[in-house]
């Protein structure tokens, strides 16, 4: 993904919105968070972060944020 690359080359945070509404948030080249817009998604959602994860939920949308 362009915004991964860009992340990974300066010092700027990629944020990727897909067609679905899904939010991807990219710093330093990986991957470091994703927001779901409607908690529904999370129950066949398989997410694409690596590693341990948190999920945070609020009202009607989830927050999935990789732990270091």
């Amino acid at each position: 993904m362009a915004a991964a690359a860009i992340s990974k080359i300066t010092k700027a945070v990629g944020i990727v919105v897909s067609q679905t509404a899904m939010v991807r948030v990219f710093k330093s080249g990986g991957l470091v968070a994703e927001i779901l817009p409607e908690l529904w998604l999370l129950g066949r959602y398989s997410s694409y972060l690596p590693g341990p994860m948190r999920t945070d939920k609020s009202s009607n949308v989830a927050v999935l944020v990789r732990e270091n």
